[in-house]
C-alpha cells in the first residue's frame, strides 16, 4: 500500500480593506475587499494571485459584547500555471466569546462552492467542481487594542466530481492581527 506525505506550507501576503457601519447599537454591517499573494512549497502550480469581495452582518450580544457574524464572499483566483483559475462563493457563520483577560475563543462553519475553468486532469473533460466544508474553533488574545494573536484548529472536507481532489484536511493556523 502506498502512502504520501502531503504536508504542504503555503505563504499567503496581501492586503484586506474592511468598511465598517453601524445599523444599530448591537448590528454591524461589514464589506470588504481583499487580494492576496499565495506560494506553495509542493504544489507549486498553485501559486498566483488570488481576490475576495464580502459582505456580511455582526451582531454584538450578552455583556460581553460575544459576536454572531454570518455572510458571504465572491472570490476567485489565478495561478501563475496557465489555465489554472478559479471563482467561488462562500457563505459563513462565525462566533466568538470573549472571556477574561482579554481572550476569546471562536468557532466557525464555512462552505465554498468552486468552479475551476478547466478539469482536474488531462484525462478528465469535465471542469473541476468542489464543494469544501471547514468546520473550525480557536482561541486568541488580544494583546492591545490593535493587536491580537491567535491560533485555531479547522477541520476541512472536500468534495469533488474529481476523485483526485477528494480529501479530508486537518489544520493548524497561528495569526497576527494588527488593526490600524
Amino acid at each position: 500500500e502506498y502512502a504520501k506525505d502531503l504536508s504542504e506550507t503555503v505563504l499567503t501576503y496581501g492586503l484586506e480593506l474592511l468598511a465598517v457601519g453601524m445599523a444599530t447599537e448591537k448590528l454591524q454591517l461589514l464589506s470588504k475587499v481583499g487580494l492576496e499573494q499565495r506560494r506553495f512549497t509542493v504544489n507549486k502550480l498553485q501559486d498566483g494571485e488570488h481576490w475576495n469581495v464580502g459582505v456580511y452582518g455582526r451582531y454584538f450580544f450578552g455583556s460581553a459584547n460575544h459576536e454572531i457574524m454570518t455572510g458571504a464572499q465572491l472570490a476567485g483566483g489565478q495561478a501563475d500555471f496557465k489555465g489554472y483559475s478559479s471563482r467561488s462563493v462562500e457563505p459563513s457563520v462565525r462566533l466568538r466569546f470573549n472571556l477574561p483577560y482579554d481572550t476569546y475563543i471562536t468557532s466557525h462553519a464555512v462552505l465554498r462552492h468552486e468552479r475551476y475553468a478547466t478539469p482536474a486532469t488531462g484525462l478528465e473533460t469535465d471542469d473541476r467542481k468542489d464543494n469544501h466544508w471547514r468546520l473550525g474553533a480557536g482561541v486568541g488574545w488580544d494583546i492591545t487594542r490593535s493587536l491580537s494573536l491567535g491560533v485555531q484548529y479547522e477541520y476541512i472536507k472536500n468534495y469533488s466530481n474529481s476523485e483526485l481532489y477528494q480529501y479530508r484536511q486537518d489544520m493548524v493556523t497561528t495569526t497576527m492581527t494588527l488593526n490600524f
